[in-house]
């Protein structure tokens, strides 16, 4: 947030405006559009590679700029998918979570940079494949903090794979799977044509559990529709679940979560302020940043009668956007958190200090 002088309006930490404000009766300057940027994660062998593979054979997806990260001395996903696409880059110096992320940053910036010369052809999207083991939370950062490359790029979504016969016991083994699914926007449960009913059912709800949030896409032998993967993340609904007191008489903890997961939510009823909310949201990630995997709320503010969508992952906190009507009614603002690692007894002040937030900007609010 900028410093603010003595008589200077407040200012909304971020402006969920879309377009440039501008005074009394001069034109509206609108920004240049940004690149759309997918974020392909999921754990060792969930299908990544061959999803994309697939994809990448579709004549709609031409325009798709492609960057694949793996992870040891000898590089062979990429080798994959050469078969249908050539113009590849591969980060192959390490995970992307850690060591690659300046790699990450300059191939962006090439891409950018090469397209504008008139060297590569324009491209309309960018997905990028991280290895098995990365987290994917650190690349969400250097997406939504680094000046340069957000002048030219923004992220679409984070795209989770999970094997329909495997992802059970991996989500309960593998802490880096739990955490690709708890921040992921959209889930695809792979080789579903290879898992009974039964586990099928079994793993959509436990992810259903582990990230609400999240909507949950079958793909079949490597085949899923394209904007599965590329369309951007849906800001709408918001899926409430019941508070986390309710779960504990029928699931116990560890099997409902696993990992010390735990998703709570709240439904607010009347106006708040949007500026003591991100004050709040930028407290929360950086006291508990590590702990609070994610949160994605839509917001019914005092002075604004469209919908604010607010999200962060980890320490990370999203640009914020308007939408341009209400998704759902009565009007109202709801926002679900994960956590991970968080006491119960730090979750209940986490949630309460929200509810004290929002009343005091109306003291009949913040029923849940």
């Amino acid at each position: 947030m900028r410093g603010r002088t003595d008589g200077e309006p407040r200012a909304r930490p971020v402006t969920p405006r879309t377009e440039a404000s501008a005074s009394e009766g001069a034109p509206v300057v609108q920004p240049p559009p940004t690149v759309p940027v997918t974020i392909l994660t999921g754990f060792l062998g969930s299908g990544k590679t061959t999803l994309l593979k697939h994809l990448l054979a579709d004549p709609s997806t031409r325009d798709t700029a492609v960057l694949i990260n793996e992870f040891g001395e000898i590089a062979l996903d990429h080798e994959l998918v050469k078969s249908v696409r050539e113009d590849l880059i591969v980060l192959a110096s390490g995970c992307v979570c850690c060591s690659v992320r300046n790699d990450l940053m300059r191939a962006l910036c090439e891409l950018h940079v090469k397209a504008e010369r008139g060297e590569i052809p324009r491209f309309s999207r960018v997905v990028v494949e991280t290895t098995g083991l990365a987290d994917p939370t650190p690349i969400v950062g250097t997406i939504a903090r680094n000046g340069l490359l957000r002048s030219c790029f923004h992220l679409s979504a984070v795209v989770t794979t999970v094997d329909a016969c495997l992802g059970d016991r991996t989500l309960s083994a593998q802490p880096e799977a739990m955490k690709q699914a708890a921040v992921a926007d959209r889930v695809l449960v792979t080789k579903a044509d290879l898992a009974d009913a039964a586990t099928l059912t079994r793993l959509e709800q436990r992810l259903a559990t582990i990230n609400p949030l999240a909507p949950r896409i079958r793909a079949r032998r490597g085949v899923v529709r394209a904007d599965a993967l590329l369309s951007e993340a849906p800001v709408h609904p918001v899926v409430i679940v019941a508070p986390a007191d309710e779960h504990e008489h029928d699931h116990p903890p560890a099997e409902r979560h696993g990992l010390d997961l735990l998703s709570f939510s709240e439904v607010i009823e009347g106006p708040i302020d949007f500026r003591e909310f991100a004050l709040w949201l930028s407290m929360a990630t950086q006291v508990h940043g590590e702990h609070l995997l994610r949160v994605k709320g839509i917001l019914l503010v005092d002075d604004d009668p469209l919908p604010i969508v607010v999200q962060s992952v980890q320490h990370a906190v999203y640009p914020v956007t308007t939408l341009s009507k209400w998704p759902f009614e009565p009007r109202a603002s709801k926002v679900v958190c994960i956590t991970r690692g968080l006491e119960r007894a730090m979750v209940d002040a986490i949630r309460e200090s929200l509810r004290r937030l929002v009343k005091r900007a109306d003291p009949l609010a913040g029923r849940v």
